[in-house]
């Protein structure tokens, strides 16, 4: 089931959905998705700096995350399980060869395969952000670099 209406993200008005996923026990829990334009404003979290990124890459036109990406997502999980403060955001991006809408779509399904695999490793739904921002560059050679998610930890600044 997806929602979608304008709303205030920690102050900031923004376009989103809200998507259910199976949490713990089978439950179902938001997922908070962000349009493309909301991502400076995530941001620019008032009290919280990037303490990490993380990149998780897929194969064209791919949505599935890689079994390769396994040890990565567990230390992922690891690290927003073990600080309740930290909120996780997650920036997909496309390849482009296909048009703008289908790179929208198909960048904001890998950063929600990504949302879902923390999930099943415990992480609250409440801590994770998803963002869709379509293809970053239709003139740059190396594609396949275009082909991930960008996970950024934010962390309260103390």
């Amino acid at each position: 089931m997806r929602l979608i209406g304008w709303g205030k993200l920690w102050g900031v008005g923004v376009l989103a959905s809200v998507s259910l996923a199976a949490g713990d026990g089978g439950t179902l829990a938001p997922v908070l998705r962000l349009s493309a334009t909301a991502s400076a404003e995530v941001a620019a979290l008032e009290g919280y700096r990037v303490a990490d990124l993380t990149r998780l890459y897929f194969g064209a036109g791919d949505v599935s995350v890689r079994p390769t990406d396994k040890i990565a997502l567990d230390e992922l999980a690891k690290r927003l399980l073990s600080e309740p403060n930290w909120i996780v955001e997650l920036r997909g991006y496309a390849e482009g060869g296909i048009s703008a809408d289908q790179n929208l779509e198909l960048s904001q399904e890998r950063a929600y395969a990504v949302a879902q695999s923390l999930i099943l490793r415990g992480v609250e739904p409440r801590h994770i952000v998803v963002l869709g921002l379509g293809e970053v560059d239709s003139s740059a050679p190396l594609r396949a670099e275009h082909q991930r998610v960008d996970a950024r930890i934010f962390a309260p600044e103390h």
